[in-house]
């Protein structure tokens, strides 16, 4: 278990059931205090995270702008002595910058307020979809951001016909190759979260409606074994099959112990787990008595209600990185016509093609990127929610591309 006041709550009643003492006052008296303790945690983690989202977004948002200003400078003003080559420019933008930010994902895992149940399934899709997604950029990126021959002309010549269907504007090759290839990992990123982290999330709302439907069921009279059984025919959402699993074996005669063993090896969400080894326990240890699993429902629906709180404190953040990528974008482009205009004004001789090539291919990095830190600070805590984040941001810092191509470029100086 991830967090410590569950850990302490679990060997604390191992002991207590060891020695005979009073399970139900133990439980009483140790979860109020831990549910205070916990609710007080939450506040001061998203104090914290606020901060961390905050320092990211100036981070990633200043030092791109930042870059920017220093290239366009050294490309405008060579005699001034100052140099600053696309190839300096594409290290700092690829590697450094994103480095940064997955420094601030790690802290906010440090201050994060999480279980130990691993969601590491839901990262077999990207991981699967990566080959493909590499093979593409080499194809698609590569050749157009620094000359790179390509194995497969055909997809080359593919992202620049559809870079002049979509009308993005010479330049825009490589940027419209990558923001392609990190689709291809964000979709099945997607569909990877849905079903493994997401399902866990939904398992527990079905675990918390159960436990409060057993001890209703309880109060007739019927046996803890045969509550369970009854209510096994009632919908849970995505508990249900599991419920109808642990049905099926008590009717087999299957001892408690060994179903909650392969309830656990099945499904990783840590709360739900606790939830049904109180249960076992409730039922083998305790009897499963009213007073019991009055007990064991009031924590379960006590723990959902700070779940929720969490979620709720934690939801404004997800926001932040769309208005900073949406900045980003809209700075980069206005960029770009301004010195589109001077140069076509005689002021400056920059190479167009040049610029954008250079400056739009990392814009879509870091929109990608800021998509998975919405997933790691927000209310998920799960890099993997932070897919369908990037997935947005992506397709925002195309239309941003388009802009400039096709809206800005009209009478952009008056």
């Amino acid at each position: 278990v991830g967090i410590k006041e569950y850990k302490s709550l679990l060997l604390g009643y191992a002991s207590i059931v060891r020695r005979g003492g009073d399970v139900l006052h133990y439980l009483y008296s140790q979860t109020e205090s831990m549910f205070e303790d916990l609710s007080i945690r939450i506040k001061a983690m998203g104090e914290r995270l606020s901060m961390l989202m905050e320092a990211n977004i100036i981070v990633s948002i200043l030092g791109a702008l930042g870059l920017i200003m220093i290239f366009i400078v050294s490309l405008s003003l060579p005699s001034v002595g100052m140099s600053f080559t696309p190839e300096q420019f594409n290290l700092f933008s690829f590697l450094v910058l994103p480095m940064l930010s997955l420094l601030f994902m790690y802290l906010g895992d440090i201050v994060q307020i999480g279980g130990g149940g691993s969601t590491w399934r839901a990262y077999l899709y990207p991981i699967a979809a990566a080959p493909i997604a590499i093979f593409t950029a080499s194809q698609t990126v590569l050749p157009h951001l620094i000359g790179l021959r390509p194995i497969l002309p055909q997809l080359t010549a593919l992202i620049e016909r559809l870079n002049t269907l979509l009308g993005l504007g010479e330049g825009s090759e490589a940027a419209l190759g990558l923001a392609l290839s990190l689709l291809v990992i964000s979709i099945p990123g997607i569909i990877g979260d849905w079903l493994y982290a997401e399902r866990d999330r939904r398992i527990f709302e079905g675990v918390t409606a159960f436990i409060r439907d057993i001890v209703e069921t309880r109060k007739t009279g019927l046996s803890p074994e045969r509550c369970i059984i009854a209510l096994s025919e009632k919908d849970y959402g995505e508990f249900t099959p599991h419920l109808r699993s642990i049905a099926l074996k008590l009717r087999w005669g299957m001892s408690l112990r060994s179903i909650f063993e392969e309830f656990r090896d099945r499904v990783r969400n840590w709360l739900s787990q606790v939830v049904i080894y109180f249960l076992i326990d409730a039922i083998e240890i305790g009897g499963g008595t009213e007073e019991t699993l009055e007990t064991l429902a009031d924590f379960v629906e006590r723990t959902g209600h700070l779940e929720q709180e969490r979620r709720g404190l934690l939801a404004p953040l997800t926001f932040i990185p769309y208005i900073g990528a949406i900045l980003l974008t809209s700075t980069t482009v206005i960029f770009l016509r301004f010195f589109a205009n001077l140069t076509s004004l005689g002021g400056l001789g920059i190479p167009q093609v040049t610029l954008r090539k250079v400056l739009l291919t990392p814009l879509v990095l870091h929109s990608f990127i800021l998509g998975l830190t919405t997933g790691k600070l927000g209310c998920s805590n799960r890099v993997s929610a932070g897919f369908k984040h990037s997935a947005i941001l992506v397709i925002i810092s195309l239309l941003g591309i388009w802009a400039a191509s096709n809206i800005l470029s009209l009478n952009f100086m008056g």
